[in-house]
């Protein structure tokens, strides 16, 4: 293919050639007026839409948004792909209806669906020694071991009930009620519990 024209003494567009494909593609150039009617006739065969450039800012935006179109002597025309958007751009300022829709973004407000991811608990994950410790009666809250026997808030119940601790890790403790072993076990920490015998000698729970 023998290309004829691709540059004149003119450089300012008056005539737009494009073609959308079936596959979503986009070809489009411009011609100047010494180019205009031989690329008309060779792109009018092609199937190529043809639109006369006449708005005072359009030829300076059709230049600056696509490329320089070319014709052969062979009856061709050489318009190449642009990208949809350029060809686009260029339209909806000449000639608007022939532009792709614009997909407009509802800016509405919206509900608020921030997540707030609360901080990891702070009570470790403890494992009971044994179902059953030796029973003890601690004094003092630095005694309470696996075994002691202490009084537990039932925060349902709103009153405190004898609980036996099953296992203690730093600061919190483990326990299950005595009387109510089929209840649900319960975790708090250490100074949430209430002694039977405070600041007295250790006595057997048993």
């Amino acid at each position: 293919m023998t290309l004829i024209s691709d540059s004149t003494s003119s450089t300012t567009p008056t005539l737009l050639v494009f073609e959308r494909t079936l596959k979503g593609r986009q070809r489009a150039s411009w011609f100047t007026a010494e180019d205009a009617d031989e690329a008309e006739q060779a792109a009018k065969p092609m199937g190529y839409t043809m639109l006369p450039v006449t708005d005072e800012a359009g030829p300076q935006l059709v230049a600056a948004q696509l490329p320089r179109g070319q014709y052969t002597r062979d009856g061709g025309a050489g318009v190449p792909f642009v990208a949809r958007e350029r060809l686009n751009r260029v339209l909806r300022a000449i000639a608007p209806d022939l532009a792709d829709p614009i997909v407009e973004t509802n800016h509405a407000p919206t509900e608020n669906k921030v997540v707030r991811i609360h901080p990891r608990a702070t009570v470790p994950v403890l494992i009971d020694v044994s179902t059953n410790p030796a029973p003890s009666a601690p004094s003092d809250w630095d005694e309470i071991k696996p075994g002691s026997v202490v009084l537990a808030r039932d925060h349902h119940q709103e009153a405190w009930y004898e609980a036996v601790v099953l296992n203690v890790i730093g600061d919190v403790c483990r326990l299950r009620w005595r009387d109510y072993p089929g209840e649900r076990i319960q975790t708090c920490r250490r100074n949430q519990l209430g002694l039977l015998y405070p600041n007295s000698s250790s006595k057997s729970a048993a």
